[in-house]
């Protein structure tokens, strides 16, 4: 995992506010980190190397409904707007449904730490990885359990200077 001079932190609770210290997904199909492919709109998301850049991802909670907001640290929100089978991608934060996930206990595991990212916009859809390896597109796609739909979001902490 190349994470340079930052390290995963496994959280167990939810943040109601901007994590400002920054949050990563990560696959438990393969410990593959979600990242967009380029900090520009319409860039699809995947799983890849883990690494704290501007593709990478944090997370911005929520308290109404357990809606959350998924962010690039350059600001570009995850967008789930094209539905089943398609790829998510990232767009400017509009605010709208797709942009909106319900993160939830996966209950197919008894990991501790292990989520289900559901779209607010298309019920019954999930982060789905839709291949195996480096590369692969994350899509909506009916939660139907298993490694492949669940992830980890761990807080990413800087060591002290």
């Amino acid at each position: 995992m190349a994470l340079g001079a930052a390290a995963l932190v496994m959280t167990a609770g939810m943040a109601n506010a901007a994590d400002p210290a920054g949050r990563t997904i990560m696959s438990r199909d393969d410990s593959r980190c979600v990242h967009a492919v380029a900090n520009t709109p319409a860039a699809d998301v995947q799983v890849g190397a883990c690494t704290v850049d501007d593709n990478s991802f944090r997370t911005v909670y929520y308290a109404d409904a357990g809606n959350s907001e998924i962010r690039t640290a350059s600001n570009l929100c995850v967008d789930g707007r094209a539905g089943r089978g398609g790829a998510l991608e990232v767009q400017p934060c509009t605010g709208a449904a797709s942009q909106r996930w319900n993160i939830v206990d996966d209950p197919a595991t008894s990991h501790p730490f292990a989520r289900l990212i559901k779209s607010a916009a298309h019920p019954g859809l999930v982060w789905d990885v839709h291949n195996h390896g480096a590369g692969s597109t994350v899509q909506l796609w009916d939660g139907i359990g298993g490694e492949h739909q669940s992830w980890i979001i761990a807080r990413i902490a800087h060591p002290a200077s």
